[in-house]
């Protein structure tokens, strides 16, 4: 996975970086952060359908993974899908609040809500 993630940190112009990462998974599918760093990676290109499909995967794997919720809300709402995006947050925070995740994480993750929900009543 270190290898994979330089990979994918330094050779942002080319496929590489996403080939390594789906080799992590395809090795081991239970690495939460390659399928992080693919929807990261995804995102990064405007393919936002794919990096939704990865943060799925991810967050199948670990729910309360505030990071993820919060960029593949980025993906929803990048692609017009205001609704799934409040949803997707909306299904997850119950997740994040049972954490013990520290509190700036939890503003962090307010705030991003909070600004999506007055964007969209204006």
């Amino acid at each position: 996975m270190t290898q994979a993630r330089e990979i994918a940190r330094h050779d942002k112009d080319s496929d590489e970086g996403l080939h390594a990462l789906q080799r992590v998974v395809d090795q081991d599918p239970k690495v939460i952060d390659a399928w992080f760093m693919m929807g990261n990676e995804y995102y990064r290109r405007h393919d936002y359908a794919r990096a939704i499909e990865r943060y799925t995967r991810a967050l199948e794997l670990k729910p309360d993974y505030d990071l993820v919720v919060i960029n593949m809300a980025n993906a929803y709402r990048a692609l017009g899908r205001d609704q799934e995006a409040m949803s997707a947050t909306a299904d997850s925070w119950s997740s994040i609040r049972r954490t013990r995740r520290s509190a700036t994480r939890r503003r962090r993750f307010c705030s991003t809500t909070a600004s999506w929900t007055k964007r969209r009543r204006s």
